[in-house]
């Protein structure tokens, strides 16, 4: 019977076939009904045929209204009516629930006219006593006794490998025995062509765990973190709709994809899991993206009580179990298992394990071969290698290719148009490439050969899908075809994806397709489409590939004066270059970014960034009037031209190259005031607001960011406002404006926890400790603190982490004690984030180590936090323990040990830390508090500086740094202040640690050891 005539039979959702003595197949039919009755119908017959032959072989498959029928109203006939053995094809194999179960028992083709790979189903023995254990005993146990160790906790199990090292079956072997155990067990593989790749796996997962209540679930979840509705709608919609390659209707910015993602769907994940025993597996991670990789990090964090066994190819990390060429002994299990013989002789062993380099995927292509070419000989139970005739062919060295040359040309053709597709295929994609690459092929006859089901199985999980047992043997079956047909089959490819409609069109894929038939310039087009639209989804990875492969393509070009293409390739030098820089790759992000901006021929040489005269008259038109040119035309080219200086801006002021950053922000500011007004050019504005060098008056970052609000008020750009705001609250806090910051970054935390934006959350978090912190309200700030901690620690981002740890452990000082504090510093390693954030928290452990008494350990702190810092000014609110190691310095001059004055270093650490102090009094008014009591501290005029210390300070309303101030007064002059003055001021502020620490500095009569 043709694919057609069952697809136009009425059958119900299940349909079981009997294989008749004559190798046809038939379908046991049953009268039309209730779905239910029919089912019985069909089940009593089986019943009937088993009774009258029990050697009969009934095979049972999924019909085309699978999904309209519960599973298990079939699973509890069978198990009523005793029908175990039953032969299942792999789909239908895939649907069974916990705990029924499938026994892969290999290839059995003839049974049904498409090909498929079979599985023995078991209904009584539904949760075995004992499994089966694979060939690579040493492995398996060791990867049995990590999971029982697992507990109620959070654990990750990598096994890695070489393709054909025997992953999957070990995974698969695994998950059996998971099952027995009772564990839920739902398991995905990543593709090198998930469309779009960004969180394809743990999408899978969701759906297999959430099933009909994963939108539900979503939207709890989204409502508990009390995100924005807008936002909620957007998440369920991509997290358990249906996959397209455009994600633009989608809503989710760059960011979001990026910060909010991975902590959600693991908070997803922890919902749908409670109180269930549940394990995930995900195979060839190899291809998961950036994002994916978060979401483990994020559930490592949360705690949730799951099992994540990983399988990846290639390069094994540091933790993995690694599958390498099976032993002998190993390889002879394998064989035993393959033939069901029980001893295997050392020829034959030997044989196969030096072809196959120990790879099982490769023995088991050897063996079959051999088989096929009756070169195995089986006598008493025991298998041999029959001597080679004198006609016989030697073995291949490549014994994949061996398996293909053994077939008919026309199904070896058939086979390498399949392999034309690297994703699962359709029958039509099949027939579609299989014409392309052989006119005249009889597809019909070819597709419904017994062998084919050898090379090609059903997709689990995916209905009407066929895809390569392996990977390695559609690599093999597309090499043996001529480039010709190879192009042609790629060609016929391209265009069939390009009719589908534009929402399900891949442009990765279809790039693939167009630059393997030749077609370079449709190549180049859909690469370049590819590469923006993975990062909008922030999948770096993927945008970097497929920008390279773009530029590789458009060579031809690269010397061209055509304006288009010479846009198209800084488009894609500015893509690369952006990936790369928040993959971490610096350097190369710069070199790629500076030919981008050669090509938008803004600068005349990559790395050279002139402020030409025109450039500055523009630019204070826009500061004089707050509009741009009057004469500005809106153009995607100076709009990516300008993009690429803010991002070579961002970079310089990351590297502490504060000249090189004001430049090329001036350069960005005036190639968007060019293109009119606009979100971005208020944004713009806004970040000349933020002082990106000392040299800017607080005046004019004041003039800018006004100029920003009310262009942005023109505009009407929410998300572009709220940063506005963000970077007021910066201006506020460098001029000590606390109300007026603390309200705004109050406003900015709940705007951006609403939206997701993990990191603007941590930064205006950040803004509202420091006023807190520096008010003395020191019960608000730790609430700030905390807000870090949770937002931080749930993400992999190092400059965030450093940024909480510092945060923390200044509350932990001045509250709790230097336990706290130190524990605080450990969190995050000794090099990680920026070089500001790094210097700042080698201050916090510089201060720890005095506080616990090792000044020598101080003093090795202090100069890591010089090395780092550089040149980079102390002007921001941010870096005030660059300028407060100065004070930390007199400390330990004042009450360390003697000799430590006369250590050279020390000497040099205070003249270079007392500039940093005075350079931060001229930039920031709480500077001056900070300024007066150095000096104080360092005997320059103890008398009159710390009473200007804390008259600076009361003045601002800097409760916490007045009251050190009248403390270090009350230490170095006895007979001018009292303690007790500071002490209680300290209690208001509710710094109980720092209470302590004076008066333990009180207590002593000499030095403070």
């Amino acid at each position: 019977m043709s694919g057609e005539d069952r697809i136009h039979d009425p059958a119900s959702a299940w349909e079981i076939w009997r294989h008749e003595s004559d190798e046809a197949c038939s379908r046991l039919r049953g009268e039309a009904g209730d779905a239910a009755d029919l089912l019985k119908v069909l089940l009593a017959e089986a019943t009937g045929l088993l009774e009258k032959d029990a050697a009969a072989l009934l095979a049972l498959r999924s019909g085309r209204a699978a999904n309209g029928e519960p599973v298990s109203q079939l699973l509890a006939g069978l198990a009523a009516m005793g029908l175990d053995g039953l032969i299942m094809d792999e789909r239908s194999a895939a649907q069974l629930p916990p705990p029924y179960r499938a026994e892969r028992i290999g290839f059995l083709p003839g049974i049904l006219s498409e090909p498929f790979c079979a599985h023995r189903l078991e209904v009584r023995k539904a949760v075995p006593l004992e499994i089966e254990v694979p060939a690579r005993a040493l492995l398996w146990e060791k990867l049995q006794q990590r999971i029982e160790e697992q507990g109620d906790e959070f654990l990750s199990v990598s096994i890695s490998g070489p393709a054909g090292a025997g992953k999957s079956h070990l995974i698969g072997a695994l998950a059996t025995w998971l099952v027995s155990r009772g564990k839920e067990v739902a398991r995905v593989s990543c593709l090198p062509t998930d469309v779009p790749g960004t969180f394809a796996a743990w999408r899978s997962l969701l759906g297999k765990f959430g099933g009909d209540r994963l939108a539900e679930t979503i939207a709890a979840a989204g409502a508990a973190l009390t995100l924005d509705e807008t936002l909620v709608k957007n998440l369920v919609r991509f997290l358990s709709g249906p996959v397209h390659a455009d994600t633009d209707d989608i809503g989710l910015s760059p960011l979001q994809y990026k910060d909010i993602l991975p902590e959600f769907i693991a908070g997803v994940l922890a919902r749908l899991l409670a109180g269930r025993d549940c394990a995930a597996i995900i195979d060839d991670i190899q291809w998961m993206d950036e994002g994916s990789h978060g979401v483990t990090e994020a559930l490592r964090h949360s705690g949730t009580p799951l099992l994540l066994v990983l399988g990846r190819r290639g390069q094994p990390a540091p933790d993995d179990i690694v599958l390498g060429p099976m032993s002998g002994e190993e390889h002879r299990k394998l064989l035993g298992e393959l033939s069901g013989n029980a001893e295997i002789t050392d020829a034959l062993n030997n044989e196969i394990l030096r072809i196959s380099g120990g790879l099982p995927l490769v023995s088991r292509e050897v063996y079959s071969m051999l088989s096929q070419r009756r070169r195995l000989i089986a006598m008493g139970g025991t298998l041999d290698l029959a001597p080679a005739g004198a006609t016989a062919d030697p073995l291949h060295e490549t014994p994949l290719i061996g398996r293909f040359r053994d077939l008919s040309p026309r199904l070896r053709s058939l086979l390498g148009a399949c392999a034309i597709w690297r994703e699962p295929f359709t029958k039509e994609q099949a027939e579609t490439t299989a014409k392309a690459c052989v006119p005249g092929i009889e597809f019909e006859t070819c597709w419904e050969s017994p062998l084919l089901g050898e090379f090609i199985v059903a997709t689990p999980g995916a209905p009407g899908r066929f895809s390569f047992y392996h990977d390695l043997l559609r690599e093999a079956a597309l090499s043996l075809m001529a480039d010709r047909d190879r192009a042609a089959g790629h060609g016929a490819a391209l265009e069939w994806m390009t009719a589908r409609p534009i929402r399900d069109l891949s442009p990765a894929e279809a790039a693939f397709h167009a630059r393997e038939s030749g077609r370079d310039e449709v190549a180049v087009e859909l690469f370049d489409r590819a590469a923006r639209a993975a990062l909008g989804r922030f999948a770096l990875r993927e945008a970097r590939e497929a920008a390279r492969a773009a530029l590789d393509l458009d060579r031809a070009n690269e010397h061209t004066g055509d304006p288009v293409a010479i846009a198209l390739r800084a488009r894609l030098y500015q893509i690369e270059g952006e990936a790369a820089f928040h993959w971490g790759m610096v350097e190369d992000a710069v070199g790629l970014l500076e030919r981008a901006m050669v090509l938008y021929r803004v600068s005349p040489q990559a790395g050279v960034f002139p402020i030409k005269a025109s450039m500055l008259l523009r630019h204070l038109w826009l500061f004089a009037t707050g509009k741009p040119w009057a004469d500005a035309n809106v153009s995607p080219v100076r709009e990516g031209a300008a993009r690429t200086a803010l991002m070579l801006a961002e970079i310089a002021y990351f590297q502490n190259d504060q000249k090189r950053s004001a430049d090329c922000c001036v350069t960005a500011l005036d190639l968007a005031s060019k293109n009119g007004e606009s979100a971005m050019l208020a944004s713009l504005c806004a970040a000349i607001a933020c002082p990106l060098s000392g040299r800017r008056p607080r005046w004019l970052a004041d003039r800018y960011r006004n100029i920003a609000r009310r262009m942005i008020a023109r505009v009407g750009d929410r998300t572009e406002q709220t940063y506005i705001e963000h970077v007021g609250c910066l201006v506020d806090l460098d001029k000590t404006r606390w109300p007026e910051a603390a309200e705004r970054a109050a406003g900015n935390v709940a705007y951006w926890r609403s939206h997701g934006h993990g990191r603007r959350v941590e930064e205006a978090a950040t803004h509202a400790f420091f006023v807190d912190y520096f008010r003395g309200d020191l019960g608000r700030a730790s609430e700030w603190a905390q807000v870090l901690q949770e937002s931080a620690y749930k993400r992999t981002d190092r400059q965030s982490r450093t940024w909480a740890a510092m945060m923390g452990s200044l509350h932990s000082l001045a509250c709790l004690g230097t336990k706290e504090a130190e524990a605080h510093c450990r969190k995050v390693p000794v090099h990680g984030g920026d070089a500001i954030t790094q210097s700042s928290i080698h201050v916090m452990r510089a201060m720890c180590a005095w506080r616990s008494g090792n000044p020598w350990q101080a003093m090795d702190c202090l100069r890591d936090a010089e090395e780092l810092a550089g040149q980079h000014p102390p002007v921001s609110s941010t870096q005030f323990l660059l300028a407060d190691a100065a004070v930390l310095l007199g400390e330990m001059r004042s009450w360390g040990p003697p000799e430590l004055e006369a250590d050279p270093m020390f000497g040099g650490l205070v003249d270079r830390f007392m500039k940093r102090a005075t350079a931060f009094a001229k930039s920031f008014s709480l500077g001056a508090a900070i300024l007066h009591c150095a000096r104080g501290l360092h005997g320059t005029g103890v008398g009159k500086d710390f009473p200007a210390a804390a008259i600076a300070a009361r003045r601002l309303g800097a409760d916490l740094f007045e009251a050190r101030a009248l403390c270090y007064q009350a230490l170095k002059s006895p007979a001018s202040a009292r303690l007790q003055d500071g002490l209680t001021l300290l209690e208001k502020c509710g710094a109980s640690a720092e209470v302590a620490f004076f008066q333990q500095l009180s207590s002593r009569h000499d030095r403070f050891p």
